[in-house]
């Protein structure tokens, strides 16, 4: 095996780079690996474009990173394409909107209020609408660094609660009538983290929020923690923070899920989107979790 030589091309100056000159379909050696690793934590997410790779391939490429994590979601894969707890498929259609949709239009971090997160994260097109049904990245350390000093100091200072339950499965709770408010039931415990963590490869800071899971600020007044986490989330929603990405059939997208969020965009697409995915599960739960970010 000889070392493959990646070619780069920076989408913007805060996240995301087009990758070419390499192979997935084949055995990548240890240079190759090493400089995908490299350009990755740089970059935090990558898109290899006319990969055409199958969920080996994928599971594959993602071992570089750590030990495939098994997920829920795999309960929601579509037949045609079977199931398969370590790599499965998100399916998107006119009638049939993914369950899940509830939340992927929204700025989030997967399993961000798990006790071990989602470290890395893979998708591969299979099928694309011919417009529509983009995603959208956000560097979270592009975002802390937006900061002014002052506001970075005090958000350091800041600690969150991450909830499973997503508001608006408590709103329809709510609607429903009591019944369904005391058969309301978290899978797993809310969680406690710093708002600003030290990212554990990288040594960098970045904000730890997004538009899904991050519930209150713990220690805050509601109306106080409202208005902070109302800011910080318009703050993030910021352009030169970000990247869009427009699939097409192929496409491989890779991206580090302790430093970003993502979204897809609610555009109203008409057609099929389809993706594989698979991911590596992050093991740093005293460091990350409860570690400050100093």
């Amino acid at each position: 095996m000889s070392s493959q030589t990646i070619e780069l091309k920076p989408l913007t100056s805060a996240i995301g780079a087009e990758v070419r000159g390499i192979d997935l379909k084949k055995s990548l050696d240890e240079a190759t690996v090493a400089s995908i690793k490299d350009t990755f934590l740089k970059y935090m997410a990558l898109f290899f474009p006319d990969q055409f790779i199958g969920a080996d391939e994928l599971k594959a490429l993602l071992g570089h990173f750590g030990s495939i994590s098994q997920t829920r979601w795999a309960t929601h894969s579509s037949e045609k394409f079977g199931d398969d707890p370590y790599s499965h498929f998100l399916r998107n259609k006119d009638d049939e909107p993914y369950e899940e949709t509830t939340f992927t239009n929204r700025a989030h971090i997967d399993k961000g209020a798990a006790k071990y997160l989602v470290k890395v994260i893979g998708l591969c097109a299979l099928e694309v609408p011919p417009f529509g049904g983009d995603t959208v990245f956000t560097s979270l350390y592009a975002a802390y660094d937006g900061l002014s000093e002052p506001m970075q100091k005090f958000c350091e200072s800041l600690v969150g609660l991450y909830s499973p339950l997503r508001f608006e499965q408590v709103d329809e709770a709510i609607k429903a009538g009591p019944d369904a408010v005391q058969g309301l039931k978290m899978r797993e415990a809310a969680v406690e983290r710093p708002l600003v963590h030290t990212h554990p490869d990288t040594g960098r800071k970045a904000l730890y929020l997004d538009n899904v899971w991050t519930w209150s600020i713990v220690n805050l007044k509601p109306e106080e923690g409202a208005a902070v986490l109302g800011f910080l989330r318009q703050h993030c929603a910021r352009p030169e923070f970000q990247c869009r990405f427009k699939w097409r059939p192929g496409d491989v997208a890779i991206w580090d899920n302790r430093c970003t969020t993502h979204q897809r965009v609610p555009d109203g697409f008409k057609g099929d989107r389809v993706l594989s995915r698979a991911s590596v599960m992050a093991t740093e739960e005293v460091a990350f979790i409860k570690g400050n970010a100093a």
